[in-house]
């Protein structure tokens, strides 16, 4: 789908990206990370065929962007951005249908798709059509914003620090959303971020950059397990453990753990969550005896943090 290779870009005498090379199958999510300065804004903008390799190439299904016209490229991308970049002047409509307008939808089409957009972005087509951006909480403004980007059905779609400008109850929101969202998950994804949880939390595969070069591209607990080297050990080390519980499924615990005798799950969820997930229902949960409720072929597991804890260590030790 999206093939980056041998790729380098200098501003004046500093190089931004550093010969580097990476191909994004189709349908997956990768997530380029690191700190500011890294290259890994830069990296998507040649994507975008926003800045011009000085050398190098990139490929969006097999076709050098650098002979497409720009318009016509990017009408298959979508493209979301950190901070608002909603037309100030175009209602909540109008603004999602910017790209069907461009590729001549007809109003009928338009319309359906904004409505259908809207709904599953968890904002009341009738309360938000004709609303104004200036209107809009920033949590409502990137959901709009996302809509955008996705209202013509690009199979690719790239983001740019999408949730950052957001405070952390909004962000993790949308984040959740972003995870369950069916549209999402029948596209290729490239996203910036330099937020770890986040990487860990959305990206199928990861790619670690500094200084414009890729110190490691991999899955998480490929990062985790076996780094390429220091600063790929070094960058993780402080959230080691909580990064270590957002890769482990509870399906991974299954084995290890033990039901509990009280017969009252006051939470359920999903084998195929993570540990970390788990850990936040029950942190989260208002009496601190909560107790999930595992489930596997009709076998249930009702299971204390406790427990969950003592499983980690006997599957840690395997």
């Amino acid at each position: 789908m999206v093939d980056v290779e041998q790729v380098t870009q200098r501003f004046g005498n500093t190089v931004a990206v550093d010969d580097i090379s990476f191909t994004v199958a189709e349908g997956e999510n990768l997530v380029l990370l690191g700190t500011s300065g890294c290259g890994k804004t830069t990296t998507l903008k040649m994507i975008n065929k926003l800045i011009t390799p000085t050398a190098g190439c990139v490929k969006v299904n097999g076709k050098d962007v650098a002979g497409q016209p720009a318009m016509q490229l990017r009408q298959g991308i979508g493209y979301v951005l950190q901070h608002n970049s909603l037309f100030p002047h175009y209602t909540v409509a109008e603004n999602i249908a910017t790209i069907p307008g461009l590729l001549k939808w007809s109003k009928a089409d338009t319309d359906k798709r904004v409505t259908e957009l809207l709904v599953k972005l968890h904002l009341d087509p009738e309360k938000y059509r004709n609303t104004y951006p200036a209107q809009l909480s920033g949590g409502q403004q990137q959901r709009v914003n996302i809509a955008r980007a996705l209202a013509a059905q690009p199979p690719l779609l790239l983001m740019d620090e999408p949730f950052g400008a957001l405070d952390t109850v909004t962000r993790t929101a949308i984040r959740k959303e972003f995870k369950e969202l069916d549209e999402f998950k029948k596209k290729t994804i490239i996203m910036v971020t330099h937020d770890v949880q986040e990487a860990f939390e959305l990206g199928d595969r990861i790619c670690l950059m500094d200084k414009g070069k890729i110190m490691q591209i991999g899955t998480a607990r490929d990062l985790l397990n076996k780094p390429a080297n220091n600063f790929v050990r070094n960058f993780l080390d402080d959230q080691r453990l909580q990064l270590t519980f957002q890769t482990i499924k509870l399906a991974e615990l299954w084995s290890f753990v033990e039901s509990s005798s009280q017969e009252r799950a006051m939470l359920k969820i999903s084998l195929e969550d993570t540990l970390w997930v788990a850990m936040q229902l029950l942190d989260g949960a208002e009496e601190k005896d909560a107790v999930l409720a595992l489930t596997e072929q009709g076998v249930v597991k009702n299971v204390t943090w406790g427990m969950l804890m003592q499983a980690y260590h006997i599957y840690k030790q395997k």
